[in-house]
């Protein structure tokens, strides 16, 4: 998972900071994101999605870079529903990043 960045590139993508949080996310279709393209919004498979994740729960990106996660980040993260998974055995979800985040004191 990445970030728009505003040098024009993408960068991994992570909770911990509010640029990696709050900005245009996406998710590279295969091995390089300038090489192979982007997914903005759409049905995709993540590597893996940390926790025990089940049909339809919503998915926040993660506090490890370029990662989602079931839970919400803990204190002193960003948090941002990423989308919804839809087969927890192949990891796919629905990729639809909310617009809003939440920065959790």
């Amino acid at each position: 998972i990445y970030y728009y960045s505003n040098t024009g590139a993408w960068v991994i993508a992570t909770a911990d900071t509010v640029v990696g949080a709050s900005g245009l996310l996406g998710v590279a279709i295969n091995t390089s994101p300038t090489t192979h393209g982007m997914i903005l919004r759409g049905m995709c498979c993540l590597l893996t999605i940390g926790g025990t994740n089940d049909e339809g729960i919503p998915l926040y990106l993660g506090e490890t870079a370029g990662t989602a996660n079931i839970a919400a980040p803990g204190t002193g993260k960003n948090s941002r529903v990423i989308g919804y998974c839809l087969n927890n055995t192949t990891n796919q979800l629905w990729f639809n990043p909310d617009n809003t985040w939440v920065e959790l004191a």
